[in-house]
């Protein structure tokens, strides 16, 4: 699922009081010298920078709660009287987090009268409305309310993204707009929302999912079946209109409807020095040296270490005191000024190279006409892999420091062995390229307008009138008002026209089709067809995406300018898309290389399930073998295409620890239905369960699950009490190891692939990595050859229990390739 649209520019509004609560509770006795204590700021910080890390973002704020009474302590006298007080040790930290934002230049809000979640709504609405995607950086419940199609929230500590489905599976089927509802009943005892007294969420879901709302729900009370839960309601049916109100986020009368400040929320460059005096009196060392003023450790740097004795000891090695020593250390653009002077030691393939950000260092050097060769040591690199950022000290102290901790936590061959030697095949890759046919693109983009002026003319015709397309409030009239079809649910704007209702209204009116179809064509031309010719080199009519080797928590890689790794494929208009990417040379041809189910692979191979292990060790189709048993048939027989469909969706759904409600939603079918298919496949394949169930108990015990290679993924919330966190924290136990595995796999498979090319003397080369998949260009006449190679080298490159299969395909476009 594509939580971020790559063309829409975004907002991050960071709920300030909910994430340094969060800060506070997470990290424990953390303190100056002086006794200042400081683990708030500190958490606060970490989340602040993988956010910008993460995801970029063109708009930020931080909102805060103000001093003094909100219409809600008039409302409701004890509201919050029973939360227990700011503790005195967070009190005195928030100054310290507010002065930090102001040295990263990210503005604060705070408004007498007025909840920051009020504010948060607010700026949410009118950026939403002027074209934004927002993201709201929160842990609270209550803010799911305001989830629509361009408004989403952001988990400040798990970085997970929930949209609409998201929070659809999390509470069983209610949309965001039913959230006031259910806290109505069920309370929120963080807030003292009150709720009805006896009712907690596990008895208010079904309630609300069944009547909709506290009005429906007490105008219709002889309904409820249980004779205890129907005095309950009347008995707290004061509460439950009062919570409701208390929880409910919308305009309060006489608000003053302020214009949005875009401008004054633009991301703006940190103030450097400022940060690093805050970060020296604090004595976070782990963050003062990527903003050192003095350069010693600035992240321009280069440091030069050659080995200590008469031989060389290993990148292992490297933490040891007499293993490595430094050889001279050099201002990054000092070396630019004097090349002559480090060409030698720059191509010694004996001394290493240490520093930040070495690739685009390469890319720079390369330019230079001087070349990077030999081992490296990427800090950023080490820092992401050993989850914590560099300390400070000299580049040669930050070097030992990774180096020793990369030993300790047992990644040292992961980091020496896959994300070192990745990283020169990575700067390759994106210098080479990949060739975009830009006039077809044109031609497309051509023909992408006249069917959608076509599409648009056939919706006015049905629908009786022009209107806006684009305009949700505008289609909702036409929809439930001109053409009085029946409306789903209603948001602040008015009733909804997400993708869901659309889909759910097709049976009921030829013009929804047709709507569809619109939105979709229009999200591609805008996305791919209008953007990516500008982003092409004109000196040789290529796309040079930047791959980032951490971006995303599994350790796969991401890329951006453009984001290639979702080019779609699902329909006839995005596989026209695809046939943009061309060979360009006469006589040269693309080649993809693409794992199949290596995901279903390594979870045969971690969980050790007979069933599993036989079937891809006799080669047979794993889907069709769950489709037997999913639908009760005797092994062997026969299974339909649909039958087949559904147990890939249970395979998969399986490996992301899908609920039944999700699992039912993803093939629209009841629940019941759902769940009958779990467990029918954990009661033939049971060594999947206790693989999961041991997979579970190690991350509650130790907080953290890792790959087949030792890639680490800290799970701090497995053992929360609260039911969402700890749900997410469970999937996310059960996928990583998988996912993880898989991105080691294929960035090992690329190093491989890289060395051999390069020994074998080939002119093919590999231009583009998506998922499981890897895209060479190169001459046809090397065809077989280079066929043997990548699949050798991808189907060898760990040992497993099941083997390891590739496919191979090869054409002209990305979009027309044959299997070879």
């Amino acid at each position: 699922m594509d939580y971020m649209e790559p063309s829409r520019q975004k907002l991050f509004l960071i709920d300030g009081n909910a994430v340094a609560y969060r800060a506070f509770f997470a990290i424990r006795d953390l303190s100056t010298s002086y006794g200042q204590p400081t683990n708030a700021v500190y958490g606060f910080l970490n989340i602040l920078q993988k956010l910008i890390r993460e995801t970029g973002p063109d708009y930020l704020a931080c909102v805060f709660d103000a001093p003094g009474e909100t219409f809600r302590h008039r409302l409701f006298a004890e509201y919050k009287v029973n939360r227990p007080g700011m503790p005195e040790n967070l009190v005195s930290q928030l100054p310290l987090i507010k002065e930090a934002l102001a040295a990263y230049r990210i503005p604060t809000l705070e408004e007498p009268g007025l909840e920051a979640d009020d504010i948060l709504r607010r700026l949410a609405i009118q950026a939403a409305g002027a074209g934004l995607e927002v993201f709201l950086v929160t842990g609270d419940k209550d803010l799911l309310q305001l989830v629509n199609d361009r408004i989403k929230v952001y988990h400040p500590q798990s970085g997970e993204i929930l949209d609409r489905d998201r929070v659809a599976e999390r509470f069983e089927g209610l949309t965001p707009e039913k959230i006031p509802e259910l806290m109505a009943l069920a309370g929120d005892s963080a807030d003292n929302i009150p709720g009805v007294k006896g009712i907690g969420e596990k008895t208010a879901l079904p309630l609300v999912r069944r009547f909709g709302s506290v009005e429906n729900l007490y105008a219709n009370l002889d309904q409820v079946a249980s004779p205890a839960l129907r005095r309950k309601l009347e008995a707290g049916r004061e509460m439950a209109f009062l919570s409701r109100r208390l929880t409910e986020l919308k305009p309060e009368p006489g608000e003053a409807a302020e214009p949005l400040d875009l401008a004054g929320l633009a991301r703006r460059e940190p103030d450097q020095p400022k940060l690093a005096e805050i970060f020296q009196r604090l004595e976070f060392k782990k963050m003062l040296r990527e903003v050192s003023a003095d350069g010693e450790t600035g992240p321009d740097e280069l440091l030069f270490l050659e080995a200590a004795g008469a031989e060389d000891k290993g990148a292992l090695d490297l933490a040891a005191e007499t293993a490595y020593r430094p050889r001279r250390t050099t201002g990054f653009e000092a070396l630019l000024g004097d090349p002559a002077a480090f060409r030698a030691d720059l191509a010694d393939p004996k001394i290493f190279k240490a520093g930040t950000d070495l690739k685009a260092k390469r890319h720079r050097l390369t330019e230079a006409g001087l070349n990077l060769e030999g081992p490296l040591f990427d800090f950023g690199l080490a820092a992401a892999l050993c989850e914590e950022p560099a300390p400070a000290g000299s580049s040669a102290e930050v070097c030992r420091h990774f180096g020793g901790r990369l030993k300790e936590l047992g990644l040292a061959r992961l980091f020496h062995e896959v994300e070192m030697p990745l990283l020169p095949v990575l700067a390759a890759m994106e210098r080479e390229g990949i060739y975009l046919d830009a006039g077809y693109l044109q031609e497309l983009g051509r023909h992408f307008r006249e069917t959608l002026a076509s599409l648009e003319s056939e919706i006015f015709r049905q629908a009786g009138a022009a209107f806006n397309l684009n305009s949700p409030q505008q289609l909702a009239g036409v929809l439930f008002e001109t053409l009085k079809l029946p409306p789903a649910r209603k948001t602040r704007t008015g009733f909804s026209t997400d993708n869901a209702v659309l889909t759910a209204l097709l049976p009921l009116h030829p013009v929804i089709s047709l709507i569809i179809n619109h939105r979709q064509l229009a999200k591609l031309n805008s996305t791919y067809v209008e953007t990516l010719p500008g982003l092409v080199d004109p000196r040789d009519g290529r796309l040079h995406t930047t791959f980032n080797q951490v971006g995303a928590v599994t350790g796969r890689l991401s890329s951006e300018r453009p984001n290639l790794q979702n080019i779609p494929t699902e329909s006839a208009e995005g596989v026209s898309i695809r046939r943009a990417f061309r060979r360009q040379n006469p006589g040269d041809r693309l080649y993809a290389f693409d794992y199949s189910q290596v995901e279903l692979r390594l979870l045969a191979h971690f969980s050790g399930d007979p069933g599993l292990l036989a079937a891809f060790q006799a080669g047979r189709d794993i889907h069709q073998e769950t489709a037997a048993v999913i639908f009760n048939k005797e092994p062997g027989a026969p299974v339909t295409a649909a039958e087949r469909r559904t147990a890939k969706v249970v395979n998969f759904g399986i490996l992301y620890g899908m609920s039944a409600f999700g699992l039912s939603q993803q093939l629209s079918i009841a629940p019941e239905v759902a769940q009958e298919f779990i467990d029918a496949y954990f009661k033939r394949h049971t060594g999947v369960r206790d693989w999961i169930g041991r997979t579970l108990a190690g991350a509650r015990e130790t907080g953290l699950v890792t790959s087949l290679l030792g890639r680490r993924r800290s799970v701090p919330e497995i053992n929360s009490r609260r039911t969402a966190q700890r749900g997410l924290a469970e999937r996310t136990a059960i996928n990583t190891p998988l996912q993880g595995t898989a991105a080691d796999l294929v960035k090992l498979a690329m190093v491989r692939v890289s060395r051999d090319l390069a020994g074998r003397g080939l002119r093919s080369r590999m231009i583009l990595q998506i998922h499981d998949e890897l895209l060479f260009e190169g001459p046809e006449s090397e065809a077989s050859e280079l066929a043997d190679l990548v699949r050798r080298d991808m189907e060898t490159v760990l040992e497993l229990a099941v083997p390891l299969q590739v496919t191979a395909a090869a054409g002209e476009t990305w979009a027309d390739l044959e299997p070879i």
